[in-house]
């Protein structure tokens, strides 16, 4: 395992960065294989845990092996142009190193396709298929995120239960859930920490379930599947927000077996970034990139179809 410490890591302890970003081994286990030589620093070894790295360092583990799960790696280039690439992708699929993935993410796909070390621009949930740009080189990062402003994002969602209402905006802050055992588990509520508002519309009915569109007009972590749960609607095959948090720990200890699945309705979050359109910073024209909707949710539709 390699990388290079990005500019928003550096000033970081070693011990804290490496826990931060690769959450299979806990701080005090990156310590140990700090102190057993494990850990280099542009080829040398730290002399302690607390050492500070800077950006442009190239961090490298020289342990274990670890096994990375499989992931789907069928993403396409929708765009391509000097500036930016615009990724549709699948929904397995890590958008950058994190936790037990490190190779198995789109960034590291990328890189080993094209040659390029591309910059992801924003970010999507692992389970979480479509729309992703990534920046060509560091200094068009900038330039994009100023044009990310203002930008409009409209995802398609498949949700438990039947709304009975066509179109809605909720405007609830997020914050951590404190009633969740699961950390990093977010929940909306008054006066919440976090700013938030999502609107969404109803595109289709079914038996049991319904297909919604989202327009988020703030970008908060889990905004979407928080908002979906706020509302009693709750994303197929969401392990986390699902509305049942047992089947996300059931997730973590047995993987996603078949059990789950039926359980879920989905063997993954049926959340998909369909339409990203901003005003390219460099050729000032708005530009719309479309991802269509993947196979695995257009087969839940047609059974909705079928036997609705």
């Amino acid at each position: 395992m390699k990388f290079t410490v990005s500019d928003e890591l550096s000033g970081k302890r070693i011990d804290l960065l490496l826990s931060g970003k690769f959450s299979y081994k806990s701080r005090t286990q990156w310590q140990d294989e700090i102190k057993n030589g494990n850990i280099s620093i542009n080829g040398a070894l730290p002399t302690a845990a607390h050492r500070k790295v800077a950006a442009g360092d190239v961090v490298e583990y020289h342990g274990d092996t670890l096994q990375e799960p499989p992931v789907d790696r069928s993403y396409t280039i929708i765009y391509r142009d000097p500036y930016v690439v615009a990724v549709n992708k699948p929904g397995d699929l890590p958008t950058h190193p994190s936790g037990i993935y490190y190779n198995n993410t789109l960034s590291l796909l990328l890189e080993a396709d094209t040659g390029e070390k591309l910059v992801p621009l924003h970010r999507l949930d692992r389970e979480t298929s479509g729309v992703i740009l990534f920046a060509r080189e560091n200094r068009y990062v900038q330039p994009f995120h100023a044009a990310m402003e203002s930008a409009r994002k409209e995802y398609t969602a498949l949700v438990r239960g039947i709304p009975e209402w066509d179109s809605i905006t909720v405007n609830v802050p997020l914050g951590s859930d404190h009633n969740s055992v699961v950390r990093k588990k977010r929940a909306a509520f008054p006066h919440a920490a976090e700013k938030a508002c999502t609107r969404f519309t109803v595109a289709g009915r079914y038996a049991d379930f319904a297909m919604v569109r989202a327009f988020p007009e703030t970008g908060r972590l889990h905004q979407i599947r928080v908002h979906l749960l706020h509302l009693g609607h709750p994303i197929l095959g969401d392990k986390l927000y699902g509305g049942n948090e047992s089947w996300f720990l059931h997730f973590i200890t047995h993987g996603c077996t078949p059990d789950l699945v039926e359980a879920l309705g989905m063997a993954r979050s049926a959340l998909h970034a369909e339409y990203y359109t901003l005003r390219h910073p460099f050729y000032h024209e708005e530009m719309t990139f479309h991802a269509p909707l993947p196979e695995d949710m257009k087969e839940i539709i047609q059974k909705g179809i079928t036997h609705g």
